[in-house]
C-alpha cells in the first residue's frame, strides 16, 4: 500500500470477474483487494471502449497512448469528497484518484515486458506532475506571515496547553489514588498515606523493619494511634484485627491507643460491585472490643470525594481516625461508624 506521501499506481488492463464460469474470489490480487477495501464498484466492458479521454492535462498524453477503457468505475456518494475522476468515456469512468494516494488508471494489455515497462513509466511521470501541481503542501518559508489574529489565538493555544497539562496532572493524581483499590504491600501504604496526607492533612510514620506498620505521632512524637495498612484477597478476618492488637503491645502502648486497620479487602475482583462487601458482623464487633476501627480502602476513597464534595469535612475523619472503634462506613457522601 502507499506509505507516508507515496502514491501507489495500479495500471487496469481487462480483468475478468469470473474465469471457467466461477466467480472470481476478491481477495485474489491486490486491485481486487483494494477496490474492495476502499469501497469502489468495478465493472468489466465487453469490449474496449475505443474514446477514452484524459479530464486532467497531465494524464493527457499516458491516455492517448495507453488508454484502454476496459474496467469502469463507480462509488456510493459517502466517497464522493475521496474520490477524483481521471478519465472517463460515454459516461463512464476509467480512471480514478482515492485519497490523493491510490490512482487506478487504464491501460491495454501490454503485449511485451518492454511494453508494460513503457506504460509504467508514462502512469508514472503522469502522477507525478499531477501531483506536484495539485500539491498542498506547503515550504517552511510560507510559516513566516503570520496573521494578526492568527498570532493572537496561537498565544490562546499555548495558554490553554499549559491548562490542559495541568489538568491532566491533576487527574494523573487522582488516578493513582485508585491504586488503593488495587495494591498490596509496599505500594497499598504509599498510596495511603498520601491519601491520608492530601485529603486529612494526616502524616503517617512508617515502621522500617515492617512497612504494613504504621503510627500517627503528633509533634512532640507521642504515638496517638497505631495503624495497620493491608491488602487482601477476600474480607477482615479475626487474625487481621488481633495484629492490630500485637501492633500495640509491640510497642508497649496500652489498649486505650487507638488502632486503625486499613484494608484493601477483595484485591483482584472483576468489579466494584464485587469489591463493596461490609464486614462480617462478628469481626464488627470484634473491633470495638478492641479499639479498633475498620477502614475499607473503597470507603477511605469515598471518603475523600465526600471532602473535596464539601459533604463531610478532614476534621470530622481525624476525629473518627482517634476515637472511634467499628466499621467506617461510607456512601452516598454520608459516614457512620457501624458497631454491630
Amino acid at each position: 500500500m502507499a506509505q507516508k506521501d507515496r502514491p501507489l499506481v495500479i495500471l487496469v488492463p481487462e480483468i475478468p470477474h469470473r474465469l471457467e464460469g466461477w466467480p472470481v474470489d476478491s481477495q485474489t490480487d491486490l486491485f481486487r483487494r483494494i477496490t474492495e477495501w476502499l469501497g469502489v464498484e468495478w465493472a468489466t466492458q465487453k469490449t474496449s471502449f475505443p474514446a477514452v479521454e484524459s479530464l486532467v492535462a497531465e494524464f493527457q498524453q499516458y491516455v492517448n497512448q495507453f488508454g484502454s477503457g476496459y474496467v469502469a468505475f463507480r462509488w456510493d456518494r459517502e466517497r464522493k469528497g475521496v474520490v477524483q475522476r481521471l478519465c472517463s468515456g460515454s459516461k463512464m469512468t476509467f480512471g480514478i484518484e482515492l485519497y490523493r494516494k491510490v490512482f487506478l488508471l487504464p491501460c491495454a494489455t501490454p503485449q511485451s515486458a518492454a511494453q508494460a515497462a513503457q506504460m509504467a513509466k508514462a502512469a508514472v511521470e503522469a502522477v507525478i506532475a499531477y501531483r506536484k501541481r495539485t500539491s498542498r503542501e506547503m515550504p517552511e518559508w510560507a510559516a513566516n506571515f503570520v496573521f494578526s489574529e492568527e498570532s493572537t489565538l496561537r498565544e490562546k493555544v499555548g495558554e490553554l496547553r499549559g491548562q490542559v497539562a495541568e489538568l491532566e496532572g491533576t487527574i494523573d493524581t487522582y488516578i493513582s489514588f485508585k491504586g488503593a483499590l488495587c495494591y498490596q504491600s509496599d505500594p497499598l501504604v504509599g498510596v495511603v498515606r498520601e491519601i491520608l496526607d492530601h485529603f486529612f492533612n494526616i502524616q503517617l510514620t512508617v515502621d522500617d523493619k515492617c512497612i504494613e506498620d504504621a503510627t500517627l505521632q503528633d509533634d512532640d512524637g507521642t504515638i496517638q494511634a497505631v495503624v495497620e495498612v493491608k491488602g487482601v484477597k477476600n474480607n477482615f478476618i479475626r487474625k487481621n484485627v488481633n495484629q492490630v492488637d500485637s501492633h500495640r503491645e509491640r510497642l508497649e502502648l496500652p489498649a486505650t491507643i487507638p488502632g486503625v486497620l486499613v484494608m484493601n479487602t477483595f484485591r483482584g475482583v472483576d468489579s466494584l460491585q464485587e469489591k463493596d462487601q461490609a464486614p462480617h458482623p462478628d469481626i464488627v464487633k470484634k473491633a470495638v472490643t478492641d479499639r479498633v476501627l475498620l477502614i475499607r480502602t473503597l470507603d477511605l476513597l469515598r471518603y475523600a470525594d465526600a471532602v473535596e464534595g464539601g459533604t463531610l469535612t478532614k476534621e470530622e475523619f481525624r476525629t473518627t481516625f482517634l476515637n472511634e472503634s467499628g466499621w467506617l462506613k461510607v456512601e452516598d457522601g454520608k459516614a457512620e461508624v457501624v458497631k454491630e
